[in-house]
């Protein structure tokens, strides 16, 4: 299996390496990930992660803030401290700790001991059972991702409190997302500065920026921990979409909801309004909608 990359490779978020083009104007390999099967990619103004059947996480491009999980930039795809492998690892090599703070306030300088660990639990399954990574999603500068058994993982940029840690400190390491420790998580988006999440019950949470409404939540303030949108919650959303400030809801029943950003149009009410509340896309009716993405 083979993993190809083209565009922008300034930063490394191609994952090619030393190479001297940085714009890569032709699908080209990404060599260190030959072999490796690469179930889901994502990517954020200049980083990428690349998540393995296996569970196994990979990163690579910029790391201004800390939004590929490792200590420094990566111009190859690195794995990251929080992934498990493709389950040929021991069980001490799959049990991951996950660090609190960040490189520039000297929580995680390099040679300094981490504020804290958490060891994985081991109450669900076989040991490292838990950090079985199923799900990735990178905003501009931050990363969200989902465990296997619904447990949510954020670093990076952390300005709107985009990571959802009731804090603005920007994240090096993954931390988890604690306000939603009794929250089954179906599904993770990131936008530009914000995060949302779908529950397995259908209820949808979003945290960060809120400048345009992008959050749905009837207001422009910014949430630093997960906020259920009570406005959605006579309907049953299965998947959540996030541009850099927009989001876009899709309901079982084939309805698609959006809110936040319209200056381009992008939120499909025939006008360049923003909308602070989710509001039904009534063109769509009739069509049975599958699937939504976000520019």
């Amino acid at each position: 299996m083979y993993t190809y990359g083209w565009g922008n490779h300034s930063d490394g978020q191609l994952g090619l390496g030393g190479i001297e083009d940085v714009q890569i104007l032709v699908p080209k390999s990404v060599a260190c990930l030959r072999g490796k099967k690469v179930r889901e990619a994502a990517c954020g103004l200049a980083h990428t992660l690349l998540l393995l059947r296996g569970g196994a996480l990979y990163s690579c491009g910029c790391n201004d803030f800390g939004q590929l999980g490792h200590e420094r930039p990566r111009r190859k795809p690195a794995l990251h401290s929080l992934a498990l492998g493709d389950g040929s690892e021991s069980t001490q090599d799959r049990l991951a700790s996950v660090h609190r703070g960040a490189r520039r306030e000297g929580q995680l300088g390099h040679g300094l001991p981490a504020r804290r660990a958490t060891a994985a639990r081991r109450d669900r399954g076989p040991p490292g059972w838990e950090f079985i990574i199923v799900q990735v999603a990178c905003g501009h500068r931050h990363s969200v991702a989902l465990s296997r058994d619904g447990v949510l993982y954020s670093w990076g940029a952390n300005q709107h409190g985009e990571l959802g840690h009731g804090t603005q400190s920007p994240q090096e390491g993954a931390d988890v997302v604690r306000g939603l420790a009794a929250v089954p998580v179906h599904g993770v988006a990131a936008g530009g500065a914000h995060s949302m999440l779908v529950t397995v019950g259908g209820s949808v949470y979003g945290w960060g920026s809120n400048r345009f409404g992008q959050l749905g939540l009837g207001d422009e303030a910014p949430r630093g921990v997960p906020t259920v949108l009570r406005s959605l919650k006579f309907q049953k959303v299965r998947h959540v979409a996030c541009g850099e400030d927009h989001t876009v809801a899709l309901t079982t029943e084939g309805g698609v909801f959006t809110f936040g950003a319209g200056m381009y149009g992008q939120l499909g009410h025939n006008s360049k309004n923003s909308e602070r509340l989710p509001r039904k896309v009534f063109e769509l009716m009739g069509s049975e909608v599958c699937q939504i993405a976000c520019g």
